[in-house]
């Protein structure tokens, strides 16, 4: 990885970082996280993958996913980065412009886009946003258009450019063009489904008309990994903490903890 501008960086030097490859890689960010699960920074689902901090006073829960700092050996992206970190990709997540991850910027600029058009698509289904012909009565619209249920599908059209031409009876919409990118997605369900940091994989290309790989691969990946993170958030075993603080005093009690002994506990501190 390296920065984008002529300038030197301002990474964290090896103490103020501390032992890196000891300690997991926290982030806060479901979206870089579902990110980092792609390029096969696995998350520790054999120790604690996430912990759910609730504030005290504001009632609001903040998740933490703890994801391995290094890629494994056999990581076909390893091979091309061997000094890639979850860290790198963590800083290219919050200054995209600044930093570059030689090979892989398209592959992480899709998976921004892909999250954001589905906050988007959510937007539309909650009727915060409109689609192009909304209201309209013919929920097809022109002969020819494509049609989906799916969520997951119709955020990666909308991330390849594809406007939404409107949303019926829980149908996403779009027009007709769109076509190509629904046999590329079910290219790229079943190369998913073999693995996503195999090498054949990898060398999988979806190429718009100008020759640019719309890394459909990538969002698929990621949309499929933000689902299993927000699956692992809401099971039983993921218990809330309640953390109360003072100065620089913390209390943390666990939320399945009974109330009156979480009432005592918190008086006291």
């Amino acid at each position: 990885m390296k920065p984008n501008s002529k300038s030197p960086s301002n990474l964290p030097s090896a103490p103020q970082l501390g032992a890196i490859g000891l300690q997991p890689f926290a982030s806060r960010n479901i979206r870089l996280s579902s990110a980092l699960c792609s390029f096969g920074f696995a998350l520790r689902v054999n120790s604690e993958p996430a912990t759910v901090i609730i504030d005290f006073e504001t009632q609001r829960p903040v998740v933490t996913f703890w994801h391995e700092t290094h890629l494994p050996d056999d990581s076909p992206i390893k091979k091309h980065l061997p000094t890639l970190t979850a860290l790198h990709l963590g800083l290219w997540w919050e200054e995209p412009a600044k930093y570059s991850v030689e090979g892989y910027d398209d592959a992480l600029r899709a998976i921004r886009r892909v999250f954001e058009a589905r906050e988007w698509l959510v937007g539309v289904i909650k009727g915060k946003f409109r689609a192009a012909n909304a209201g309209t009565t013919d929920g097809r619209i022109i002969r020819g258009s494509v049609a989906t249920e799916s969520l997951h599908i119709a955020s990666v059209i909308k991330a390849c450019g594809f406007d939404l031409l409107n949303f019926n009876k829980g149908m996403f919409i779009f027009g007709p063009k769109a076509a190509p990118i629904t046999e590329w997605i079910a290219t790229a369900e079943q190369k998913f489904g073999e693995s996503m940091n195999d090498d054949s994989t990898q060398s999988t290309r979806f190429l718009d008309s100008e020759g640019i790989d719309l890394c459909i691969d990538w969002m698929l990946a990621a949309l499929k990994y933000r689902d299993w993170l927000h699956k692992i958030v809401r099971q039983q075993d993921c218990i809330p903490l309640i953390e109360k603080r003072d100065g620089e005093r913390v209390l943390r009690i666990s939320s399945a903890m009974p109330k009156t002994l979480r009432r005592e506990f918190t008086k006291r501190f």
